[in-house]
């Protein structure tokens, strides 16, 4: 089959493409992928960077996919998380996430999934107070 083709220039908010830390990282990556319900796996030759990881997540969708990632790239050690549902009969949810040097990809995805738990629990609590607030209401009228 051959080499793949090299990858093109992407802009970078950090200025010019040869500025951007992570593209200059770029060569020396390695696609390493883990179930969440398994052990890690490495896909392709090579490498295991703690810092450039895809999870794949069984049972899950759009969901918890983009806020994972918006979560994710609020992170400013993480310079890239994106994530595919590869086709909607199959049970999985691809996130995908670089951080920057000497940072742990499994750090980051940890704290961002905490600050999901998180989010949602200020919305359950903030849910319940206007529920009890709401019936307060409708006993005094």
């Amino acid at each position: 089959l051959g080499s793949p083709p090299p990858p093109t220039a992407l802009p970078c908010s950090r200025g010019q493409p040869s500025d951007c830390p992570s593209r200059a990282r770029a060569g020396r990556r390695r696609r390493r992928v883990k179930m969440m319900d398994g052990p890690p796996k490495t896909a392709g030759s090579g490498g295991n960077d703690p810092g450039n990881v895809t999870y794949q997540f069984k049972g899950e969708d759009h969901t918890l996919g983009n806020a994972l990632r918006y979560m994710l790239m609020k992170n400013p050690d993480v310079d890239f998380a994106g994530y595919t549902v590869p086709h909607p009969s199959e049970p999985y949810m691809n996130v995908r996430v670089q951080t920057h040097e000497g940072v742990k990809a499994d750090d980051c995805v940890k704290e961002g999934l905490a600050n999901i738990s998180s989010v949602c629990d200020h919305v359950l609590k903030t849910y319940n107070k206007a529920v009890k607030k709401h019936a307060k209401q409708q006993q005094g009228s």
